[in-house]
């Protein structure tokens, strides 16, 4: 059986800032930052560790009225993006 890939927050170059629900997360080798919306914040502390999309997506279910495909969805749409920015990469065990 094919594990799942897992995913984790770049650790280095990267400073986080809350802000009330949100997260502000800055790139410091390109001077880029990102606006976490409240979603995007629940799910960033889990990405400290290697999670996968499956993990993510119960974060969602735990603290929003979500069902489980939407939470998925979510999680996977969030990964890729900071996928494409750099600020997460994959980290298969």
């Amino acid at each position: 059986m094919a594990m799942s890939p897992q995913f984790r927050a770049r650790a280095e170059g990267i400073a986080v800032q809350e802000l009330g629900d949100e997260v502000v997360v800055l790139d410091l080798h390109t001077s880029c930052y990102v606006l976490l919306n409240t979603t995007g914040a629940a799910l960033w502390p889990a990405l400290a560790e290697p999670s996968t999309i499956a993990d993510l997506a119960s974060v969602l279910t735990s603290r929003f009225d979500v069902d489980d495909a939407r939470a998925a969805t979510a999680a996977t749409a969030f990964v890729d993006q900071l996928l494409d920015l750099g600020l997460v990469h994959r980290c298969d065990t």
